[in-house]
C-alpha cells in the first residue's frame, strides 16, 4: 500500500473528534484557548532576585535619564523593556503611557495603549493612574468609545480625580 493510501485509510478509521484535532488549524486554535483560558498571571514574588532588580532598575533609571533629556522614544523602549521583566508592576506602565504621550506619535501611543490593556487584563484594573492613562492615551488616538470605560473606571477608583471628573463622569 503507498504512503498516501495508508494515510487516507488511517484518517479514516479515527473517530471525528479525534480526526480534526490532527489538522494543523485546529491544534492552533486549540492552543489559542488554553493561553485564552488561562489562569491569571502568578502573582509577583515577595523579592526580586538580584540579577532581575538590577536590570530592572537599570531599564528605568536609562528611562528617567532619557526622559530628562527630552529622548521620550526612547524613554518608552526603556519601560517596555522593564514591563517586560516585571509585568505586575503598575508604575512602568504608567510612565510608558507618559513618555509615549510625550512623543507625540501615534504609533507610540498605541504601543502603550495595548501595554496598558494588558496591565488591566492582567490584574490591575484596580489600579486608578493606569485607568486613566490609558483613558487619556486612548482619547488622544480619538477612540473616545474606548477610553470612556477606563474614566468611568478611573472615577470610581478616585471620585475626587479632576481629570476624570473633566470628562463628565
Amino acid at each position: 500500500m503507498e504512503t498516501s493510501q495508508l494515510k487516507a485509510t488511517s484518517h479514516r478509521t479515527l473517530p471525528n473528534h479525534q480526526r480534526h484535532a490532527q489538522t494543523p488549524t485546529h491544534a492552533a486554535a486549540l492552543s489559542f484557548c488554553r493561553l485564552a483560558c488561562a489562569p491569571e498571571p502568578p502573582a509577583p514574588p515577595d523579592e526580586l532576585a538580584p540579577a532581575l532588580e538590577a536590570a530592572l532598575l537599570r531599564h528605568l533609571e536609562d528611562a528617567e535619564a532619557f526622559g530628562d533629556r527630552a529622548e521620550h522614544a526612547r524613554a518608552a523602549r526603556e519601560y517596555e523593556a522593564a514591563i517586560k521583566l516585571v509585568p505586575w508592576q503598575p508604575l512602568a506602565y504608567i510612565n510608558l503611557a507618559v513618555a509615549c504621550g510625550e512623543t507625540g506619535d501615534e504609533a507610540y501611543i498605541a504601543r502603550s495603549v495595548a501595554a496598558m490593556r494588558a496591565g488591566v487584563a492582567g490584574g490591575m484594573a484596580d489600579v486608578h493612574p493606569l485607568q486613566l492613562n490609558l483613558a487619556v492615551a486612548l482619547s488622544e488616538l480619538e477612540r473616545d468609545a474606548e477610553a470612556a470605560p477606563h474614566y468611568l473606571a478611573a472615577w470610581r477608583l478616585s471620585p475626587t480625580t479632576p481629570a476624570a471628573l473633566a470628562r463628565g463622569l
